[in-house]
């Protein structure tokens, strides 16, 4: 962008003299491909400012830690949004829009108002005493093994590696239980998972 703000800069320079004035022998062709390029100026250093508050400003989103699924999809949207406003109407409308929707001010005020999961994380606690099917399978896993070739208790946000196979004990048993109905078992051939 800055290389073509040069170029277009240059081909000013070039239409006006030394003292700043437009030169005098110009056509009505050249004047009119110098007011086109002035537009195009301005337009580039608004673009500019606005890649430089979206990219550089120490409040923009790209200097968040993490993106969760819900601003990710909220982003996709607004931008669809863009797409359509631009194809209806002109592609300059841009240049005329709200300055407190366009300003970093306006994101990191938004971002205030979001509320994080994580720090309801300490209150999930889970009573497995309701869970009869839970219950024989930690009964199971006491009297029997539970065969798996790797625990990963961690990954599935298990307390422990008991927790972890009683789960797999559960999920194999209500897998069974899918398959004794040969409907479920033609759906998932059929679905390809």
């Amino acid at each position: 962008l800055d290389t073509v703000i040069n170029f277009w800069e240059d081909a000013l320079a070039a239409h006006y003299s030394p003292g700043g004035l437009p030169a005098l022998l110009t056509t009505a062709e050249d004047s009119e491909f110098c007011r086109e390029i002035q537009n195009l100026l301005e337009m580039a250093y608004t673009l500019q400012e606005q890649s430089e508050l979206l990219f550089l400003d120490q409040r923009s989103v790209l200097f968040r830690e993490e993106h969760s699924i819900d601003e990710v999809e909220e982003e996709a949207g607004e931008a669809d949004d863009d797409r359509r406003s631009h194809k209806s109407g002109s592609v300059l409308s841009r240049a005329g829009s709200d300055p407190n929707f366009d300003s970093a001010e306006s994101f990191a005020s938004a971002l205030d108002q979001v509320a994080d999961l994580r720090e309801f994380d300490g209150f999930i606690e889970t009573s497995y005493e309701e869970y009869p099917l839970f219950q024989s399978a930690l009964k199971h896993h006491d009297e029997y093994t539970v065969p798996c070739r790797t625990i990963r208790a961690e990954l599935m946000h298990c307390s422990t590696d008991t927790e972890y196979l009683a789960k797999l004990h559960c999920v194999r048993l209500a897998f069974q239980f899918l398959f004794k109905d040969p409907a479920v078992g033609q759906w998932i051939c059929d679905a390809g998972r």
